[in-house]
């Protein structure tokens, strides 16, 4: 049987850009990667070496760095619609364009109790997500967060599990909760404040987690997502990853002194891994 060529997309991946917006006061820094897909058909390309339908990925670099001079950015979600429909519209051999991003947080350092106009730091790991995917007659956002990481010291146990042969867990009803967050959530209409909808939502997550009574990972997943579903009606899911980072009690019993919840070891590898998608 003959191959075929099945499916093809190409396009540039990682491309780094910082702008910084200077305000009369203040400045404003944004940093973030974009990488972008494009599908369409490339027979030729891969089987007669005609480059005549490719645009360059090079040329895709380029047009990020411009249309990000361009554009606002206001928001990731805003600058992937507007970076889309320039390709798409550019490009009459692209039948789709897929835009992904992720943003690294940076907040201006205090200074004698008031926030540098000038000057920052990064907030940790946290990085703000949104996937574009554009077609010619369709147009789909999705946003996110991942590598947060969010701990409790209390109002979290585990107990009454499946128990058999192998089991040595023994239950608890007071431990450390300590996970790194991966959140995904998909909005119904591309018609919204992008930007307000995620303070809503990533603050919502943060408010439930904090205030839950956890009896599990899970238990306090769901809450988690429920909470955000009744907050707002932009979005109808959202997928959670919340891995459980292990704080066991480190045995001081050894050196003639009570470990009464106060000194931990972090086991990094193996973690418990614990998903869920929340939905009306």
């Amino acid at each position: 049987m003959a191959a075929k060529l099945a499916s093809s997309r190409y396009g540039k991946g990682e491309v780094k850009v910082k702008k910084v917006t200077r305000h009369k006061d203040y400045h404003e820094l944004i940093d973030f990667a974009v990488s972008v897909y494009c599908e369409g058909d490339f027979t030729d390309a891969h089987l007669k070496g005609d480059n005549s339908a490719v645009l360059p990925t090079d040329t895709q670099r380029n047009t990020i760095y411009i249309l990000a001079k361009d554009h606002p950015l206001d928001s990731i979600e805003s600058f992937g619609i507007f970076l889309s429909d320039h390709l798409l519209k550019a490009n009459t051999q692209f039948t789709s364009v897929q835009v992904e991003i992720a943003q690294n947080i940076w907040e201006r350092i205090p200074v004698n109790g008031k926030k540098h106009p000038t000057t920052y730091r990064k907030a940790g790991q946290e990085q703000w997500l949104t996937a574009v995917h554009r077609t010619h007659d369709s147009l789909a956002v999705q946003s996110g967060i991942r590598d947060l990481e969010i701990l409790k010291t209390t109002d979290s146990g585990f107990s009454d599990f499946k128990v058999d042969d192998f089991t040595t867990l023994k239950d608890t009803d007071d431990r450390v909760l300590n996970t790194v967050l991966k959140s995904i959530w998909p909005y119904k209409s591309t018609d919204v404040d992008f930007a307000k909808e995620r303070q809503t939502i990533q603050t919502t997550l943060l408010d439930a987690f904090a205030g839950h009574k956890s009896l599990s990972v899970q238990h306090t997943l769901y809450a988690m997502g429920e909470q955000v579903l009744a907050k707002t009606k932009a979005i109808d899911s959202i997928s959670l990853e919340m891995p459980n980072v292990h704080n066991l009690l480190f045995d001081l019993s050894r050196f003639n002194r009570e470990n009464k919840s106060e000194i931990f070891h972090v086991t990094e590898e193996p973690y418990g891994i614990i998903t869920g998608v929340v939905s009306r």
